[in-house]
């Protein structure tokens, strides 16, 4: 096997990855102009939720486009179509969190099953909700259910947002 790379700053001679970085890009402007037309407000590219629609319009990119055989990035990898659940970004959403570690069967009885949280994508991987709280951190959940139409869009909750990808939670 000879290595061969291509030529330095040339775009031309890596077409592919070109053509990727494109449509990534192109999802990218398309989460941001849609979420900015349902706030009515004009989000920053340095806002964290920028972050999080990069990492989201990746996903979209080789899980949903069908390619000229008919099928997705993902059915030619996996053999299957996939099937998940997807949610627009930034829409409030009710959050199943994980079930308590508490001793008191009861405290487990009387607790919250669901929170109120803003949807910001899926882990790729293992096909979990990600989800931002109302306090602020970032966490994955199995299972997330949508709000009436009128109380899907805060404007302030979702500028207040500081998660980042990398940075779950913003208080550490």
């Amino acid at each position: 096997t000879i290595p061969m790379n291509s030529p330095d700053y040339d775009p031309m001679a890596n077409g592919g990855a070109e053509s990727g970085v494109r449509d990534v890009n192109v999802q990218l402007r398309k989460i941001l102009l849609g979420l900015q037309e349902r706030l009515g407000v004009e989000v920053p590219a340095s806002h964290p939720l920028v972050e999080w629609m990069l990492e989201h319009g990746a996903f979209i990119v080789t899980r949903l486009p069908i390619h000229r055989d008919g099928k997705t990035c993902f059915e030619k990898l996996t053999g299957r179509p996939w099937r998940g659940k997807l949610l627009e970004f930034g829409e409030a959403c009710l959050a199943k969190m994980v079930k308590p570690k508490s001793r008191s069967k009861m405290a487990k009885k009387v607790q919250a099953k669901f929170v109120r949280a803003t949807w910001v994508g899926i882990t790729e991987r293992t096909g979990e909700h990600r989800v931002i709280s109302r306090g602020g951190k970032a966490f994955r959940v199995r299972t997330v259910k949508r709000v009436p139409e009128e109380h899907r869009w805060n404007k302030e909750v979702l500028l207040g947002i500081m998660a980042t990808p990398r940075h779950p939670d913003p208080t550490r």
